[in-house]
Parts: C-alpha cells; structure tokens; sequence
C-alpha cells in the first residue's frame, strides 16, 4: 500500500459564496434595504490574536537575547538564520520576531552554541558574574541542561515575572504539564511551548511499518481504530509482535546489521521512562503536603518493569545510537521503532515503505489515557536568568514570544512541517494530536534522584528484579531530593 505524502494539512479554508438566480420578475420584489441588512449581517470583526490582545508597548529598542544551547541545530530548529530562506520553521521564526520589533520596538537576538555545554555554562558564569548578557536560554533539561541550572541556583522564578495582566502559564502556548508538574515551594523556574519549536519534535511515540504490517495480515485502520477506542495497550503490542525476532544470520547474536525484530527500541533511562510513563507512573511527584516524593517501591511499578522486559528481549546490539532509527526501521528489519517523534523529520523521510505513527501504549485498557513522555534530551526547555532587573520588558517579551509563536510558528512546525511531510496518512494526523495532548514530565525524569532511574533502567533491560534498587538507592534518593527542595527554598 503506497500513499503519497500529504503535502499540507488545513492550508486554507474556501469561502464558497453561491448566488441564486431566479427570474428578473423575482429579483424586483427582493428590497434594496433588506439586501444591504442581510450583507451588513455577515460582515464580522477581525478576531483578536492572543498577540495582539497583549496591548500596546515600546521598549525603545531594548534587546532581548536568547541563547540556543542546542546538541542538534540541524533537527532541534528554535532560531532563525537572519533571513527568509523558504524554510518554513526558520521564516515562520523570523517572521514573528519582525512582527515583535515592529509592535513593540524591540530586537529578537540569538546566540547559539552547537552543544549544550558550552552555553549552559556560559548562562550559568553571566548570572553568577551579575551580568545580563542573556535574557531567555533554550537548550535541553537533561545532563548539562536547564534542570542542572535550575539546580545550580541560576533560573529566574516563573510564578515572579510580570507578563501581563492575563498571562497564565496554562495558557495554550505554554505547557501546563509543566506547570502543574514542575513546581515545588512556589518555585517554577523552567518550562517549554509553542516559543521553543523543537518541543514538536519531543515527545515518545510508536511508528509502524504499514506496508510489512499487510505482509503479516495486520490492517492499520485496525490499530487506529484500537487507539480510538482506548485499548492499544502493551499486551496488544506484544500479541502482534510475539515470536518475530529473528537471528537471521544464525550467529547467536542480535545485530542491527543483520537480524530483525517485531519492536525496534533503544536503551537509556529517558526510553526506560517513557515506557514507564506510557503506563501512568509517576517517576517522581509532589504529595498533598507539597512534598517532593519518589514513590516506586510499589507492586504496580515491579509488575510493569517485568512486563517492558518483553521488549529488550532478545536485546539487540547497536554500534551506534543511530542505527536503530536511521537504518534499521528504515531498512525495514523491524515493525515497530519506538523512539521520539523528531525521528519522522531526522530519518524516515525517504523511507520508502509506508509508516504510521501511533502512540504509546496504554498499561491496559482500564488506564485513564494514553501518556508520552517529553524526551528531555530534545532542546526544547526555557529559562530566564535570575539577576533579571527589568522583569517588565522580559515578561512582556517572553509572553509575546509564545503568543507569536502560538499563531505562527505552531502551523509550521506541526501541521506543515510535521503533519504535512512526515506522517503519510490522515489517521497518523489525528495520532498526532492524541500524543501532543496526553504529554507528561517530572522532576525524577529530569535528575534521576540517586542513579535511581539508570538502576532500574539496566535491571529492566537485563531482566533483573528491581525491588532490590530501591533498598540501595534509598538514602541517595532521599539525600538528592533535599538537595533540591534547598534550592528551590532560597530566595
């Protein structure tokens, strides 16, 4: 089954306009008065844009600099080249910083390091320095990124900056996933949206080779249907999948090179969360005291371990943490690949067999939705710095930015670039949508209190049992945790 790639989705709307003619006899009896009521009644004012609704301001010229401290500039695209160049994120990007300037008299500039490191580390020394060299950093949450800088101290509280009297950090544009998650002693210090484009490239999902899927008597209309009707859990998956991996050169070894496999999958604790997130738990959460609590040492947690177990068995062997998404689904030895969604833009836009992107599986069907985890290795996450002195111009900016970003980048970066050339059918389309609606982040999927995240993630691999990991990393936990409610209790 071969479809050709949807080359945009909901371009336009065609406004039809039909006149009836009947006969001139008739056309005399219609009311010169009546036909002008009747055009008045249709003409409708111009509906307010979340940007325009912001009011009126000028900032003299001020500039507000963003610091891109980004791993893959050429897939995670949150600036622009400083000119129009046909790219749709790039000009949508430099498009809504023009309309700022204009509005608002004030210049969008960037700075951009080709590895996280180098400029969280540079944000860090400018606010440690008492300069103001930056105004907003974009740049992943793991490893280097904004959690450690949130963690360091650095990181302005959200919940302070003044953005306007109805700006809300539950408002469309931003995420109130992190909102609602990401808090702790009245501290919000980073979050992401529509002003960080790369976070449509963030989330876990599901992609599923349609054309091998006939070969072995599976209809994707199916599996959509499934989702639909809330019951694409792991047991399906599996049932699908059971008994398809394959030693095809006979040399007792798995290899992305020769071998195939029903679920292409990646280790790493950041896989090993989503997985556990698809399943409705909570790595990390804040109790109804408002404390900071790592709470797996449960049954439930135990059980869904041994059940993703399925999945590293056998476990296959990569000589690099590409093959699996830029040669082995694409090769087609495998029919699933789970993996992040920036894999459709990175790799699979010359497939050549048909793909379909679905979620991630439930636990069962009796779970309360679907959930994806936000991968924070995609650079997607925003900051300010905590010596800000003109919270007027950066909230206003900021809030101006994601409003910006909301009407004008958001249709490039998910329906045009995302929808329109890299899911291959309306189904995926509207898989899509269920997955950037049911995302999910929290503070442990971020710090990985103890290791404890890293342990589980080899013992699951492995096959070992996890209840040991929580007795040995108990005190590290608890010891992590307090290191982080002290900063987020200073002033």
């Amino acid at each position: 089954m071969k479809k050709k790639l949807l080359t945009c989705l909901l371009a336009g709307l065609l406004l039809l306009q039909t006149v009836s003619c009947g006969s001139g006899e008739t056309a005399e009896t219609i009311p010169q008065d009546t036909a002008a009521a009747d055009t008045e009644a249709v003409e409708t004012e111009p509906e307010t844009t979340p940007l325009e609704a912001m009011g009126d301001a000028d900032f003299g010229g001020k500039t507000y600099t963003i610091l891109d401290a980004n791993d893959h500039t050429y897939m995670h695209i949150n600036i622009h080249v400083g000119e129009t160049t046909g790219e749709v994120i790039n000009d949508a990007i430099y498009n809504r910083d023009q309309v700022i300037a204009d509005n608002y008299n004030a210049l969008i500039a960037y700075e951009q390091t080709t590895s996280a490191k180098p400029g969280t580390t540079a944000f860090q020394n400018s606010v440690v320095a008492g300069d103001e060299a930056y105004s907003m950093i974009i740049s992943i949450a793991l490893g280097s990124g904004i959690a450690s800088l949130g963690n360091a101290g650095v990181l302005y509280n959200l919940n302070d900056l003044s953005s306007g009297e109805d700006a809300n950090w539950r408002n469309p544009w931003w995420s109130a996933l992190m909102y609602d998650n990401m808090q702790l002693n009245g501290k919000f210090l980073y979050t992401t949206g529509d002003i960080a484009p790369s976070v449509y490239q963030a989330p876990f999902c599901l992609f599923y080779n349609v054309d091998m899927g006939l070969d072995y008597g599976y209809d994707a209309a199916d599996l959509y249907q499934m989702v639909n009707d809330g019951k694409w859990t792991y047991n399906e998956l599996f049932a699908m999948t059971k008994d398809m991996s394959a030693d095809l050169n006979g040399d007792n070894k798995y290899t992305h090179l020769d071998d195939f496999t029903g679920v292409i999958i990646q280790g790493g604790k950041d896989t090993i969360n989503g997985l556990f997130a698809s399943c409705g738990i909570r790595m990390s959460e804040i109790d109804g005291d408002g404390n900071l609590v790592v709470n797996l040492n449960n049954e439930f947690t135990i059980t869904v371990a041994e059940l993703m177990h399925t999945l590293y068995n056998p476990n296959f062997e990569y000589a690099d943490v590409k093959d699996p998404t830029h040669r082995m689904f694409p090769e087609a030895r495998g029919l699933f690949l789970l993996h992040k969604v920036e894999t459709a833009t990175a790799a699979l836009r010359e497939m050549e067999d048909d793909f379909a992107i679905l979620p991630m599986p439930k636990y069962d069907a009796a779970q309360d939705g679907y959930k994806h985890l936000i991968s924070g290795w995609v650079a997607c996450f925003i900051g300010l710095p905590k010596n800000l002195s003109d919270t007027e111009f950066a909230g206003f900016i900021t809030e101006a930015l994601a409003r910006g970003s909301y009407t004008m980048i958001r249709p490039a970066a998910f329906e045009t670039t995302l929808k329109g050339k890299t899911a291959r059918d309306e189904e995926s389309l509207a898989m899509l949508d269920i997955i950037f609606d049911s995302l999910y982040m929290d503070f442990n999927c971020l710090n990985d209190f103890g290791g404890i995240c890293d342990k589980i993630t080899v013992n699951v691999i492995a096959g070992d049992p996890i209840a040991s990991v929580f007795a040995a990393t108990e005190k590290a936990v608890q010891s992590a945790i307090d290191k982080i409610v002290k900063v987020y209790s200073q002033d």
